[in-house]
């Protein structure tokens, strides 16, 4: 169990009730009054201080309540909405997976975890929890979707997934190919050109013997095979995909990637997948693995 009872660290209703899930505006006070009036203040000048900074206040809440609204930088604006944007998604990305129980929202960056360890640093309200489960696992691990979870098609990524499943639940295999065949747009548009508007796509890879993709990710065909630019990848579901043409091919479990003829974003990800496209050689990511040979497969499936 963690170390510490999660009601003492969890701050999800603070999150819901727009409040701050840290004292960082005490302390930026603090800091402001530290330098008004500097060390060590006598009681005098420290009491006049506090009177005037009182005055201050009051005259601010008058103003507030008589309808003034100090205007923001539109940079902030447009800086928190994306902020808040990417947080919800990490949200949405947890409460469709069976397996994630807890997540880390820290830096712009998401992390999923079916239990947390009791040595996990539960610093700064970064963690939360799901509030409709009260098992408590034990361990650390990063989150992962294996045979035994439910997958959604329509929005998922998965590892360890079997193809004899899919295609038992009405997919076809449409690409095929060993993880060194120079990959072009053409192979996918030409792979996808009987999709409709309802169908789903899927692409990973995985071993050529195996019967089990390493990893796997599915969606709308036609929201994914969207053309993008260069680091700008589309949330389809609670995935995150890129197709430039010239450049590369495959997605992602946030939206921070590092895109040229491939995705480069903290190579030790088991969450990621990036093929070159209409490049001279083949290759190149499946999870942490980087791959230009014929032990692994490239893969595309398609559902109408």
């Amino acid at each position: 169990m963690p170390f510490y009872k999660i009601s003492y660290w969890n701050v999800h209703k603070r999150v819901e009730k727009n409040l701050p899930r840290s004292n960082n505006s005490i302390e930026a006070w603090h800091k402001s009054l530290s330098q008004d009036i500097g060390s060590h203040p006598s009681v005098n000048k420290l009491a006049k201080h506090l009177k005037s900074e009182q005055h201050l206040t009051d005259v601010l809440l008058e103003q507030i309540r008589g309808g003034l609204v100090y205007p923001r930088k539109k940079s902030e604006i447009i800086r928190d909405s994306e902020i808040e944007s990417r947080r919800f998604d990490c949200f949405k990305h947890c409460s469709q997976q069976n397996n994630c129980e807890y997540l880390k929202y820290k830096s712009n960056e998401c992390f999923l975890y079916l239990s947390l360890s009791s040595n996990e640093p539960l610093d700064n309200g970064t963690f939360w929890f799901k509030y409709n489960q009260n098992k408590i696992f034990s361990g650390c691990t990063i989150t992962t979707i294996t045979t035994t979870a439910a997958f959604y098609y329509n929005s998922g990524l998965a590892t360890n997934y079997s193809i004899s499943s899919m295609i038992n639940n009405g997919f076809e295999k449409v690409f095929d190919k060993f993880y060194s065949h120079q990959t072009n747009y053409s192979d996918i548009a030409n792979a996808t050109r009987n999709c409709n508007s309802n169908s789903i796509f899927c692409a990973g890879g995985g071993l050529i013997n195996s019967d089990f993709l390493d990893l796997v990710a599915c969606g709308n065909c036609f929201q994914i095979l969207t053309n993008t630019t260069l680091n700008t990848p589309k949330l389809v579901g609670s995935v995150y995909w890129y197709l430039t043409p010239g450049k590369s091919f495959g997605f992602s479990p946030s939206f921070k990637i590092t895109q040229a003829t491939s995705d480069t974003y903290n190579e030790s990800d088991p969450l990621r997948l990036s093929w070159h496209i209409d490049q001279p050689l083949g290759g190149w990511r499946l999870g942490s693995l980087t791959l230009n040979d014929e032990r692994y497969r490239k893969v595309l499936m398609v559902k109408n």
